[in-house]
């Protein structure tokens, strides 16, 4: 029996695509002076907030770059956030009421989450993992495994949903099962996703977060 759902955030549950492109760019603009397009930010692989722009920033300078990143991010939160997926609070809520635990393993730090939470409303999560509390970031298994130890379960009693080959290769290093989230992307990209993930052994995929709820709300 499956007794925990562990999810990826963004790009699973939230929309920060435009809120995360812009802070980057301004961030990067104002300390490399380089004016960079959305397409050039994708390029740069935004695993991790952290991981990004020290990448890009001299040492002496990256903290300073990551408080003007945090800057942007709250001061456009209300404008840039493309908010929770439709059909993801019911879908949790539904979770929780059949006794299921439920977590978060993100790539985003704890500063971003914390603004993130405090403008939205998805209930409470029995664990959220973010990059200040793993070592290495995803696809390495960390987080997973300290959600797991945390939560004193099983590989086999955990499935870890996610929007990447990123979050499959953390899972699979994890023993966890995957379960693909095909809603968030564009219908272009919905079936080279879903045939790369069963490819690379993806548990199986869903389409809507309804399914979901279909797949584990009966156990």
């Amino acid at each position: 029996m499956t007794t925990c759902v562990l999810f990826d955030l963004d790009g699973t549950l939230i929309n920060t695509w435009d809120l995360y492109i812009t802070s980057y760019r301004l961030t990067l603009q104002h300390f490399t002076g380089k004016a960079l397009e959305p397409t050039d930010i994708v390029k740069l692989n935004p695993i991790t907030e952290r991981g990004l722009l020290y990448a890009q920033i001299p040492e002496n300078r990256r903290e300073e770059a990551l408080e003007h990143f945090f800057h942007c991010y709250a001061s456009l939160h209300h404008k840039l956030f493309g908010g929770v997926y439709p059909g993801i609070r019911e879908m949790l809520d539904l979770l929780r009421r059949k006794g299921k635990k439920l977590g978060i393993v993100t790539g985003k730090s704890r500063k971003a989450w914390d603004i993130t939470c405090g403008a939205i409303e998805v209930g409470r999560f029995d664990v959220v993992i973010t990059d200040d509390e793993v070592k290495e970031a995803k696809p390495h298994p960390e987080g997973l495994i300290k959600a797991l130890a945390y939560l004193r379960l099983l590989p086999g009693e955990a499935v870890y949903v996610g929007d990447s080959l990123v979050d499959l290769q953390a899972a699979t290093a994890a023993n966890v099962r995957f379960g693909a989230a095909i809603w968030p992307k564009a219908l272009e990209e919905r079936h080279t996703f879903q045939t790369e993930a069963e490819s690379k052994g993806a548990w199986r995929y869903f389409s809507t977060p309804d399914e979901i709820t279909a797949t584990f709300g009966h156990e």
